[in-house]
């Protein structure tokens, strides 16, 4: 997550994050400009602190895990990496 970039801060499509809220993969790896792999793996390293649903639908036949990420998280993440 390249935070330190001239040009991240400036960016109009940049949202303010709320902290109450709670955001999906697609919404943050969107948000600081990476995949929606690279924002799995922090998750998977310990790096990101997410609330992980696992389910399984009737209709399929593997599961998949449902990933949230609090606002206060992302916040967070950002000041570490930015100050």
């Amino acid at each position: 997550m390249d935070f330190g970039s001239p040009n991240y801060w400036e960016r109009p499509e940049r949202r303010v994050i709320d902290p109450e809220r709670w955001y999906s993969i697609d919404a943050i790896a969107s948000h600081w400009s990476v995949s929606r792999d690279t924002v799995i793996r922090r998750i998977e390293q310990g790096l990101i602190k997410a609330f992980v649903v696992p389910s399984k639908p009737s209709n399929r036949k593997r599961a998949y895990k449902s990933r949230r990420i609090q606002g206060i998280e992302i916040l967070k993440i950002e000041r570490e990496h930015v100050a």
